[in-house]
């Protein structure tokens, strides 16, 4: 922990769970795994009673403590390291039910949670912090275990270890950028196991366990593999390491569930574990399939979504607003599990559907319009799923902009995947420069290509409002920035691959 984040703590006037203050204050990896929104979005994939005791060891400056607080009744945080204990204890402050202990306290508790916990100690070190914290359980109490996986899709693809940087342990023996004693899928069950406790769920963490996007279930797997596949949202960043990694991380996970050997190839493992029998109200509903979350913009406009047994996505808002009329707004959002590809696959995949395919989407624009009204403006190809018999259906629909027309929303559309298609290099392009591109799928639509400047310019002015909300900063600055970098983009070439046949 840096002196930074400490002083970044101490002066925030808003330390919550969703403080865009911190948020917005942490420039790299180093402090975003103490600032972050998303930092607790581990524990926000779980159905914690509101009448729970809980004992959080391992507390460290206190993110996941600070949530707790605002969302259960007691929390017993405990960090041994005196600056980080520091931090915990401001970062809680004015919650009335949160207590900072140095050490294990005595009584039962509902729920145990030991994020990260368990990697840094040697196994009889392991063991009996186990054996503890089920004595502290209530007989049908949850231990929520979390650690990085040794055999995970990120450290087998070569990214490098968060805090060290390095690939390969010749000595250890530990694949790639494996962390330093990371544990497998069995090991962690195993250990659970000898301590007692009967292990319920065995989940996944996609980037890991720390800034969660994603929790999947291993049902999710084998029901919808397409929806395993991308809501990980690969390749994980790399947190301060740049180098290229051996093997695309993307690829390498898409195959491990295509083969059916995701199970125990998730980025960190969540672990939730019984004491005597199950609880009566597990914190995983059987239901859920999955949980992810969207956290890396301002907080009124953060949402959180699942994947439930039933087969629909339920997407809500992550915080509760009085209904304003502001430019930007996101809503809840319900859609049926579509089995197919986005507009934006199927073109990859098919360049030759371009003119037909595109030339739908629009009609769809036109033909949805007076119903969604300024949800129309996140009707774009890449929220689009065309199933096997041709028919394209709108998701994910949860972004709100009110000077949305139709005619913006295709030009939007058209920029947006003109860039898409560019960066998978696209071998329906015809070389030239992805502002080419752009052209010549507007002329598709019958479009100028001079449609651009203006679909850039408001697209600009949407990305600044949804990065930062009502964050105090220079509006006009960071349009100007995003800007820039779509007219760098534009400038670029497009590299061209080989065009598949019609039937591959």
């Amino acid at each position: 922990m840096s002196r930074l984040v400490a002083a970044i703590v101490a002066q925030a006037a808003d330390r919550g769970s969703m403080s865009d203050e911190l948020h917005f204050a942490a420039h790299d990896w180093a402090e975003r795994r103490h600032l972050d929104h998303g930092r607790a979005n581990l524990l926000r994939s779980l159905d914690l009673p509101p009448s729970a005791r809980v004992l959080h060891v391992g507390a460290g400056t206190g993110a996941l403590t600070r949530y707790l607080g605002e969302t259960v009744a007691e929390v017993v945080a405990v960090e041994a390291d005196a600056g980080a204990a520091e931090v915990l204890a401001a970062r809680t402050a004015g919650l009335p039910g949160v207590t900072v202990r140095t050490g294990l306290p005595d009584g039962q508790f509902d729920v145990a949670v030991a994020i990260g916990v368990l990697e840094p100690l040697a196994k009889d070190e392991r063991a009996g912090l186990l054996r503890e914290l089920r004595a502290r359980l209530r007989p049908g109490g949850t231990l929520c275990v979390a650690v990085d996986n040794r055999f995970g899709a990120r450290a087998l693809a070569g990214a490098p270890d968060r805090s060290t940087g390095r690939r390969w342990d010749a000595v250890e023996g530990y694949p790639f950028g494996a962390p330093a004693r990371a544990m497998s899928r069995q090991q962690v069950i195993t250990e659970l196991t000898a301590a007692g406790f009967s292990v319920d769920d065995v989940l996944g963490c996609f980037p890991d366990h720390l800034v969660t996007r994603a929790v999947l279930s291993p049902e999710l797997l084998t029901r919808y593999p397409r929806l395993a596949v991308e809501l990980p949202r690969l390749p994980s960043p790399d947190h301060g390491h740049d180098s290229p990694r051996p093997v695309d991380e993307a690829r390498l996970w898409a195959g491990l569930v295509e083969a059916g050997q995701a199970d125990g190839a998730w980025n960190s493992i969540l672990v939730l574990a019984a004491v005597s029998g199950a609880p009566a109200e597990p914190l995983w509903p059987a239901s859920r399939l999955a949980a992810y979350f969207n956290t890396d913009r301002a907080a009124r406009w953060c949402t959180r979504a699942e994947v439930t047994a039933s087969g629909q996505v339920r997407r809500t808002p992550m915080l509760e607003l009085p209904g304003e009329d502001t430019e930007v707004s996101v809503q809840a959002w319900t859609d049926p599990v579509y089995d197919g590809p986005t507009l934006v696959d199927l073109l990859v995949a098919k360049p030759w559907l371009a003119e037909d395919k595109l030339t739908a989407w629009r009609d769809l624009v036109t033909e949805r319009a007076a119903e969604l009204g300024s949800a129309l403006w996140d009707l774009m190809p890449h929220n689009v799923v065309v199933t096997a018999d041709g028919t394209l259906h709108p998701i994910d629909l949860e972004w709100r902009w009110t000077p949305a027309t139709v005619e913006s929303v295709v030009d939007r559309g058209l920029l947006l995947v003109a860039e898409q298609l560019a960066a998978a290099a696209w071998a329906g392009a015809g070389g030239g420069t992805v502002r080419d591109l752009a052209g010549w799928l507007g002329t598709l639509l019958g479009r100028s290509p001079d449609f651009v400047p203006a679909a850039v310019a408001r697209e600009a002015r949407f990305q600044a409002l949804r990065q930062y909300g009502d964050t105090p900063v220079a509006l006009e600055r960071e349009e100007g920035k995003i800007r820039t970098a779509w007219y760098t983009r534009l400038d670029e070439a497009v590299v061209v691959r080989e065009m598949p046949g019609e039937g591959g």
